[in-house]
């Protein structure tokens, strides 16, 4: 075999090599691709998730402190209704005693 031979043999080899090195860092960079989207849905998953139950939190929160205001609101009204009820015999012969005195 010539130096020539030899020569072109080796020039041959060396863009053989590059060539597979193109194929497999394509191949790696692919893989890599998808790896990270992989991880990017499954990272947007689990916020999305956690969402859904902070969300459900703030919701069961809410609904209890407007339950606990409103029935506040209630045994206040409640109050006030009886004390109003208790007065009313008296601001009944109040304003009579009123009209009759005119």
């Amino acid at each position: 075999m010539s130096i020539l031979d030899t020569i072109a043999e080796a020039e041959a080899r060396a863009t053989q090599i590059r060539n597979d090195a193109r194929v497999e860092s394509r191949e790696m960079l692919r893989t890599m691709e998808q790896n990270a989207l992989s991880k990017q849905k499954h990272a947007l998953d689990a916020c999305r998730s956690d969402q859904e139950k902070l969300a459900e939190e703030a919701r069961v929160k809410a609904r209890l402190s407007m339950d606990d205001s409103l029935r506040k609101q209630d045994d206040q009204d409640q109050k006030f209704a009886e004390d109003a009820r208790k007065r009313l015999a008296d601001t009944v012969s109040f304003v009579l005693e009123r009209i009759v005195d005119q």
